[in-house]
């Protein structure tokens, strides 16, 4: 039996399956076959002993009339169309007279690795024949292969070179011509699969002729652009990391379409039916967080959900904390930035000490002394009111910050990223957008679903599914807590204060976002402490009363 036979498509960058037959000529004719296809069949009688003919056409899989496959979907197609053939046709003619001296149909096993096939065929030495074959499945028609020229060359025996000139390679196309072969087009639905890593969905590809009518049972090839994404198999597409990829459905005649596939990684909470819920961003099953619920937000490492309800900012497991809309949790996790009114608002984490910051709408903490506000343009500003520049101009809205510090943000419905020109990423959005922990998608609002939409503009948004009529995500970071900064006092002004009398408290790390927050410790002169308010506080100082139990300087 000769060995399977590689020859390079330069085309495809890759080696089109190959199938290698043999055909041996006795005082009978022998055709032996060696494939990724059936066994000998039982009902089969294999050649009489003796002296024996042989020739070894090598054949490969293409397109219609022999045009090479152009991609490795294409060459998957006519693979998978080769196995499914269960039936041969063989004819064999006399080339001296034309004469047909086999006309024979054979039934073998597909997928097997070989098959045998013998038949009876009276030859003298040097005598030449013409072979042709065709693959059926059933009774549909496959693959055909052009006439074959057979010149029989004495040798010992079958395979045996010794007596003679040993068999002869010859390299024979068997070419597609089954179903599909007259068609115009290929298309395939979904156009856009979203996944979640080690989840999977279905793409089904119809084969279309030039009048819209559909041809059934067509063999078709599948390849994704990039396996560290997703895999296909026969239209099964498994997600395997984030990130974005297409998927190529290709006919054994090189017709193709693509869909695109969005693996998007992460958890996702949002509101759907005014229930807070929280799932993979890509899809799962679903974690109801609370009821009448809004506006989401995650602590910075995600360890904490708060949401709205009843106009106050809560925990989904406890009361509410502090009065205000569109939560903002510090990078350090001590403080809420919410809105009341067109003014942000800054609260400690468990809802005490609000107090009243710059003017503003949607505040989304920027670092950790400043937020991005919205109002007529998208603004950062100090959390005192000061240092207020603008982020993007021109009725923006809905500003988003990614872990990176790139901003988008909500123009004329339009999803907008800043220091990225060109369109917007999305139209038609509703509400604020959220960045990806890894900063490659936004998810937002749009019409009645949530969109993921990747940030490189490489392709259009898509629906995340099962979310119709969801609003208000927020993607679950995974980073950590910022530090809180260390208090350290550095020295008085005046230098020596008096009690009684105010003093300035020099040094660094006060809270000078939530004055209410400071309280100075004075030790006394009986050996104990009493404590002091803040009545003004900066960066670098706060102003108190020195009490007239501290002894003097």
């Amino acid at each position: 039996m000769p060995s399977h036979t590689s020859v390079d498509t330069s085309s495809v960058r890759r080696v089109v399956t190959k199938r290698v037959v043999t055909l041996a000529v006795t005082g009978l004719l022998a055709l032996t076959s060696c494939v990724d296809g059936p066994a000998t069949p039982p009902d089969m009688d294999v050649a009489a002993p003796g002296p024996v003919f042989e020739f070894a056409p090598v054949f490969s899989l293409t397109g219609p009339n022999g045009a090479a496959a152009q991609s490795l979907a294409q060459a998957g197609a006519l693979d998978e169309a080769f196995n499914r053939v269960n039936r041969f046709r063989a004819i064999v003619r006399r080339v001296s007279n034309n004469d047909v001296v086999v006309d024979v149909v054979m039934d073998v096993t597909p997928g097997a690795d070989q098959y045998d096939f013998t038949f009876d065929v009276s030859a003298a030495p040097n005598e030449t024949f013409t072979v042709t074959l065709t693959a059926f499945e059933g009774e549909t028609e496959l693959f055909e292969s052009a006439a074959i020229t057979v010149t029989a060359t004495p040798v010992a025996a079958a395979g045996d070179g010794s007596g003679g000139g040993g068999t002869t390679s010859t390299p024979v196309t068997l070419a597609y011509s089954g179903p599909g072969v007259t068609a115009t087009s290929v298309e395939v639905s979904p156009t856009q699969l979203v996944l979640a890593p080690a989840r999977s969905g279905t793409l089904t590809g119809t084969v279309l002729a030039s009048d819209g009518t559909t041809f059934s049972n067509v063999p078709l090839g599948w390849e994704t652009g990039a396996d560290a994404v997703a895999t296909v198999v026969d239209g099964t597409v498994a997600g395997v990391a984030d990130g974005l990829t297409q998927v190529t459905v290709t006919t054994p005649t090189g017709l193709q379409a693509r869909a695109w596939v969005y693996v998007v990684a992460g958890e996702l909470a949002y509101v759907s039916g005014g229930s807070l819920q929280v799932r993979g961003a890509g899809g799962g099953d679903a974690t109801t967080r609370g009821g009448d619920a809004s506006a989401p937000a995650w602590s910075p490492d995600g360890g904490q959900l708060y949401h709205v309800s009843g106009g106050s900012v809560q925990a989904v497991d406890g009361a509410a904390l502090v009065e205000g809309s569109s939560p903002s949790v510090s990078p350090d996790g001590t403080k809420f930035a919410v809105e009341r009114s067109g003014r942000v608002f800054f609260a400690n984490i468990d809802g005490t000490n609000a107090t009243a910051g710059p003017s503003g709408s949607e505040p989304v903490w920027d670092d950790a002394s400043s937020v991005l506000v919205s109002g007529g343009s998208i603004q950062r500003v100090r959390a005192d009111d000061t240092g207020r520049s603008s982020v993007a101009d021109g009725a923006a809205s809905a500003p988003a910050r990614s872990s990176s510090g790139t901003i988008a943000y909500v123009r004329d419905g339009g999803l907008h990223v800043v220091g990225r020109s060109g369109d917007a990423l999305l139209t038609g959005v509703t509400g604020r957008p959220s960045w990806s922990t890894n900063g490659s998608w936004l998810v937002v609002a749009a019409g009645d679903a949530l969109m993921v939409v990747p940030v490189s503009g490489d392709a259009p948004g898509a629906a995340l599914p099962g979310l119709d009529g969801a609003t208000d995500p927020a993607f679950k970071p995974s980073g950590s807590l910022a530090s809180s900064p260390e208090v350290r006092v550095t020295g008085f002004d005046p230098a020596e204060p008096s009690p009684g009398e105010p003093v300035r408290v020099l040094g660094s790390g006060f809270d000078w976002i939530i004055p209410l927050n400071n309280t100075v410790v004075w030790p006394t002169r009986d050996g104990t402490t009493e404590t002091s308010d803040v009545t003004s506080v900066t960066e670098t100082s706060l102003t108190t009363m020195m009490p007239r139990t501290v002894g003097a300087g």
